[in-house]
């Protein structure tokens, strides 16, 4: 994993980001479960399509250490897919995916991809805020 410099505004931003509550949470979820739901829920798989409920799911995996939660929100915040376009969270939600030894080959390679667009989009304040170069 790559260094990030301290920066507490940031982390508290991530930490308690706003999302929508998920109707079907229940204090027993796993992080996998929340990924399920979050997946069921931007495909439309079985429930209606919500990318707000998704992101919420996968927000909650993801803090949780769930990586492909991690994968599919640092997607969303680098599309602007029912949260802000934000590249430093969809980097730093790539960045977490990509180094975790759980997420599928298919999908680190991806997202080492969208990690190296990410990186030239950047500007050099947000460069040295997320502590590369």
């Amino acid at each position: 994993m790559r260094p990030l410099l301290p920066c507490f505004a940031l982390m508290a931003t991530l930490l308690w980001t706003p999302f929508p509550a998920s109707s079907q949470e229940t204090p027993d979820q796993t992080p996998g479960d929340l990924f399920a739901e979050g997946y069921r829920h931007l495909t439309g798989q079985g429930v209606p399509k919500d990318a707000t409920r998704a992101a919420a799911s996968f927000l909650e995996a993801a803090r949780m250490g769930e990586p492909q939660a991690q994968f599919q929100l640092g997607i969303m915040f680098m599309d602007g897919l029912a949260v802000p376009r934000d590249l430093l969270w969809a980097w730093f939600w790539l960045d977490r995916a990509h180094d975790h030894p759980d997420l599928p080959d298919a999908a680190r390679q991806l997202a080492q991809g969208r990690l190296a667009t990410a990186t030239l989009l950047l500007t050099a304040d947000q460069k040295r805020r997320l502590g590369i170069n």
